[in-house]
């Protein structure tokens, strides 16, 4: 199949784009082609995205029901999607939890439950108590699956010190500098005028 360096296929190329037209073209031609279709949505690029995770990174309410329902009738695919972290730590739930819309929030729990047979009720019930803290997690580069109490080797779990530090620990680091800070920005003002 053909890849980019980058390990993008042509799905993951139009959701990318964020264009439901090209998105639909795409997957329309797709389905004439099944195994075409199924090593796109089994695709994860090189810094560990998936079908999914792209997806929802755009969440059009056209293009990510047509990702699920697709993944749906392929459930080998479905689960290495549900299953699968970036190179972030982040898995599909990430994905969805930083959308901010709880309904796919609980569309992918829904799923999480059907393939790894989950209580998604009990999960629910915690993320509706506190919506803005789950998404703050999300965001903050937890692990929703710990946070959640899903953990499983098994479904690509990485432990926390493996796991790439968030932005916000990096900006917080930074603000407590600001000598530091000052002088990178002399510095780099110095390089950039050359």
């Amino acid at each position: 199949m053909n890849t980019t360096k980058d390990g993008f296929m042509v799905l993951q190329h139009a959701l990318a784009s964020g264009k439901a037209a090209a998105t639909n073209n795409v997957i329309a031609l797709l389905e004439k082609q099944s195994d075409a279709l199924k090593a796109n949505l089994m695709n994860t690029t090189k810094d560990g995205f998936t079908v999914l995770q792209n997806a929802l990174k755009n969440n059009h309410p056209d293009i990510v029901p047509k990702v699920i329902a697709l993944l749906q009738k392929h459930p080998d695919a479905l689960k290495a999607n549900l299953s699968k972290t970036n190179r972030f730590g982040y898995n599909c739930l990430h994905s969805a939890a930083n959308t901010g819309d709880f309904t796919l929030v609980k569309r992918v729990v829904d799923l999480i439950k059907s393939v790894f047979q989950y209580n998604s009720e009990a999960i629910l019930k915690d993320l509706k108590k506190d919506q803005s803290k789950f998404k703050q997690k999300a965001r903050d580069n937890q692990n929703i699956t710990d946070l959640l109490g899903l953990h499983t080797p098994s479904a690509g779990y990485y432990p926390r010190y493996q796991q790439q530090a968030s932005l916000r620990d990096f900006r917080i680091k930074h603000e407590q500098q600001p000598l530091a800070n000052a002088e990178f920005k002399n510095k780099f003002r110095k390089y950039a005028q050359i």
